[in-house]
This record gives structure tokens, sequence and C-alpha cells, in this order.
């Protein structure tokens, strides 16, 4: 899966889960929650938002090939982030291996939108 939580301005927060199926498609059990400033919780279905890659990192240790920054578009809260994260690397090669790590959130200007958190796992 790949997993999303973002701190976004005014209080806002965005989940995200994609469960990836081994075709390459994206499961319908995949979904989201967003907040909003006021602490209003919306339900995201799978249809409700994309996740697109839009570079990859391979693991010097392990020779695993991540996504490694994203364009997350929400259409309905009128949201398109561009996400990247901190440092490349922050695999975990425990006993299974997964990426985890900080991110920034920009806008399309490359404008600071906030931070967050992705988890990305079954990429080996």
């Amino acid at each position: 899966w790949d997993w999303f939580s973002l701190h976004l301005p005014g209080n806002q927060e965005l989940m995200l889960y994609q469960l990836r199926l081994k075709s390459g498609g994206v499961d319908s059990f995949s979904s989201g929650t967003f907040v909003n400033a006021e602490g209003k919780s919306t339900h995201l279905k799978v249809d409700d938002f994309s996740i697109e890659p839009t570079a990859n990192w391979r693991s010097p240790e392990t020779g695993i090939t991540y996504p490694s920054g994203w364009v997350v578009k929400v259409p309905a809260q009128q949201l398109e982030l561009h996400i990247e994260p901190l440092m490349k690397n922050q695999e975990l090669p425990l006993s299974f291996v997964y990426w985890e790590g900080a991110v920034q959130v920009r806008n399309a200007a490359g404008e600071s939108l906030g931070e967050g958190y992705v988890e990305l796992t079954g990429y080996d």
C-alpha cells in the first residue's frame, strides 16, 4: 500500500491510502479522509482522489525501487498537492522491507503548504 498523512494550511488534514493490485491497478477498497479547518471529516472513496508518482528512488542497500515524489489530487476539495520526501533514503529493512518517512507538501507553483508522512509497502 501507499499511505499518506498530510498536514495542510488552516488546520486541514488529509489521510489517503491506496492499495495496489498485483495487476498494477488500484483496489476499490482504497480510501481516505479529509478534515477541514472546522474539524469536519469527509470520507473519500477511491474515485474521489488520485495519486500519481512523479519520480523514483532505488535503494542502494536492497535494490528496491520506490516512488519518490507524487501529485495527489482531491478535486472536490480543490486540492492538487505536490509531495516530495525530505530525504530519499528513508527505507527500513526490518523483518520486511518498506519505506516510510517525512515529506514536504507544495502547491503547483512550488509554494510550501505543509508537511506529512508517507509509508510504502510491497515494492520488493
